[in-house]
């Protein structure tokens, strides 16, 4: 899938290995690179660009991620930064794991104090 910024900024793509891969259209540069455990299968900008938008496979949500290019002002200048070498593996949020749901309920006892 393919997403355009509404200012014709930015371009992001979908791969099929799981990637997302962001380009800023007038730098002519990749700017950043995510690869995901269950791949991408829809994406788009917010209005305002200032959040993409991407649901996966077999996951019934949607992920929204902020750009960081807006909010960060050390990275306005795309130019000036080395493209990604790698992509960030990103792992999608979910239920608990059975283990981790009961050591923060032994957390919460042993915190609690009684009377």
């Amino acid at each position: 899938d393919l997403a355009f910024a509404p200012d014709g900024r930015w371009l992001a793509a979908t791969l099929c290995d799981g990637g997302l891969r962001v380009f800023d259209l007038p730098a002519a540069r990749c700017i950043d690179s995510f690869i995901f455990a269950q791949p991408a299968m829809g994406l788009c900008f917010s209005p305002s660009g200032a959040f993409l938008m991407t649901t996966h496979a077999k996951n019934n949500s949607i992920q929204v991620w902020a750009n960081k290019f807006l909010f960060d002002p050390s990275l306005s200048a795309p130019l000036l930064r080395p493209e990604p070498s790698a992509p960030i593996n990103v792992e999608e949020p979910g239920p608990p794991e059975e283990g981790a749901a009961e050591e923060s309920n032994d957390e919460m006892e042993d915190d609690h104090i009684t009377p």
